[in-house]
């Protein structure tokens, strides 16, 4: 029954360090994680306010100039676009930090 196992024509030696080995790549991947995270929760706050306030500026003029106002503004869609665009990236910041969070657990 034990030669079905993977690990059955190893001695016993080179199953320790391959769990050895294991671990040691477990551990420098969560510590990699690790300091990605903590750099990235340092950014969220600045990066937040950051795309908020364009994507809130884009959404004004487009709106404002472009449909309100009516005024000769031809690329009224590409702002309000823009401002999409700063939303998406703020979401897709915070799906990566989800990931990079998730990897720690």
């Amino acid at each position: 029954m034990n030669a079905n196992t993977p690990t059955a024509g190893f001695s016993p030696a080179a199953r320790t360090s391959g769990v050895i080995v294991a671990g040691v790549v477990t551990l420098a991947l969560r510590s990699v994680a690790l300091v990605l995270f903590v750099l990235l929760s340092l950014a969220e706050p600045f990066l937040a306010v950051i795309f908020g306030v364009l994507a809130l500026a884009c959404f004004c003029a487009a709106v404002l100039f472009g449909f309100i106002l009516h005024m000769p503004f031809q690329h009224r869609w590409d702002v309000l676009g823009a401002s999409v665009l700063f939303v998406m990236a703020y979401l897709l910041f915070r799906a990566i930090m989800l990931g990079v969070q998730r990897l720690l657990r």
